[in-house]
């Protein structure tokens, strides 16, 4: 699972620059790749991972129930790959705001708080919860924009 994530951050950067071709990604991914309009999926011997681009797109349908998302969200882009999701989003707000929110929210769902960084405009939480791990980081993007990028991974059995 741990050579998907470079790949996929790769991947991804290239897709949000538009510049995904299906030769380059098959061949650096060793996967065949298929593109729909903004979505792309990479299959290989792991799994698929599937890159989506388009902006405003639903939640990827297993994203967890009980995980904090802050109102009047938009997607910016997603990645669902084996063990692992995350979504980038918009939303109204700032930092601090998003911060607390989460913060006393995950644990009403009986989320454990496991790390907490705040500095500058940026703040990173991180929760844990049997077996899964969510990591939540948030930035303020404009005046009254706040940008978060959230992680959920499955940990693996020991």
């Amino acid at each position: 699972m741990r050579a998907f994530v470079p790949l996929a951050v790769a991947v991804l950067l290239l897709a949000a620059c538009g510049k995904a071709e299906d030769a380059a990604v098959g061949v650096a991914s060793g996967g065949a790749v298929k593109q729909d309009g903004d979505k792309t999926t990479i299959s290989t011997e792991q799994g698929d991972v599937v890159l989506n681009a388009e902006e405003g797109q639903p939640l990827p349908p297993r994203f967890p129930k009980d995980v904090y998302l802050p109102e009047d969200y938009s997607i910016r882009s997603s990645m669902d790959m084996q063990g692992v999701l995350m979504i980038d989003l918009e939303a109204p707000g700032t930092t601090k705001e998003a911060f607390a929110a989460a913060g006393k929210w995950m644990p009403e769902q009986n989320w454990n708080q496991s790390a907490m960084i705040q500095q500058g405009g940026q703040s990173v939480l991180v929760f844990e919860k049997e077996r899964q791990l969510v990591q939540y980081s948030f930035f303020d993007d404009t005046p009254g924009k706040l940008h978060v990028t959230v992680q959920v991974t499955e940990k693996p059995l020991d």
